[in-house]
C-alpha cells in the first residue's frame, strides 16, 4: 500500500544535518523506497533541487543519502517518483516552498516534508496543518505510522470494512498511468466475445 509525499528541498539543507537528523532522513527515504511515492513537479524543479541539496552535504551523511536518492530519484524508470502538474502560472519564478505546498494541495498527497525554517514560514502564513511534517520529527509522525500500518498491518481483504477496502484501492491506483487486469479464465486471449 502506498503513501505519498512532497518534499521541500530546504528539508535537506546542510545546516540541519547532525546524526539524529541524518537518521530521520534515511528512515524517510527508506520508507519511500518500501511503500511510498514521492511527488515532484512536471518540470522537475523540486527533484533537481533535492539532488543538489544532497550533493552539497558533508561526506558522511552524503554517502548514506546519495545511494537512496539515486535509487529513488535518478533511476530512469523509477516507480517511486511521479511528476504532476501544478496549477501555477509561472513555475520558474515560484519559490520551492510555495511550489511544494501547491503541489501538495493540488495532488492531495498524504504529507509535505519540510525543514525547520519552512515550517515556521508556513505557520506564520497560517498555511500549516497536520499533514505538514518537519523532517526532524518524521519518525514520530502520523505519516510514518500510517506508512508502517499499510506496509505491515493490513489483514485479509475480506475481513476489512468497505470503506477500508475503498481506501486501499484508491491508494493503490491513484497515481497510476494505466491499469492492467488479468482474468485467469480468459487469460491473455484477444477474443473475449465468448465470455
Amino acid at each position: 500500500m502506498l503513501v505519498s509525499a512532497v518534499v521541500d528541498p530546504s528539508a535537506f539543507d546542510v545546516a540541519y544535518f547532525d546524526e539524529l537528523y541524518t537518521i530521520q532522513t534515511v528512515d524517510f527515504l527508506k520508507g519511500i523506497q518500501r511503500n511510498g511515492i514521492l511527488i515532484v513537479d512536471a518540470e522537475n524543479r523540486l527533484r533537481d533541487a533535492l539532488v543538489e541539496q544532497v550533493v552539497s552535504l558533508p561526506i558522511k551523511p552524503q554517502q548514506r543519502l546519495r545511494f537512496l536518492i539515486q535509487e529513488i530519484l535518478l533511476k530512469k524508470k523509477s516507480k517511486r517518483v511521479i511528476a504532476c502538474f501544478v496549477s501555477l502560472n509561472d513555475i520558474a519564478s515560484v519559490p520551492f516552498l510555495d511550489l511544494a505546498y501547491h503541489l501538495k494541495t493540488d495532488t492531495k498527497t498524504d504529507a509535505l516534508i519540510v525543514g525547520k525554517e519552512s515550517l515556521e514560514t508556513l505557520q506564520s502564513d497560517r498555511r500549516f496543518n497536520e499533514s505538514i511534517i518537519p523532517l526532524s520529527e518524521y519518525r514520530d509522525s502520523d505519516f510514518e505510522a500510517s506508512r508502517q500500518q499499510y506496509e505491515n498491518k493490513i489483514g485479509p481483504i475480506d475481513t476489512l470494512l468497505k470503506t477500508e477496502v475503498d481506501n486501499l484501492v484508491i491508494r493503490s491506483v491513484r497515481f497510476t498511468k494505466w491499469l492492467r487486469f488479468f482474468d485467469p479464465q480468459i487469460g491473455k486471449g484477444n477474443n473475449t466475445s465468448r465470455f
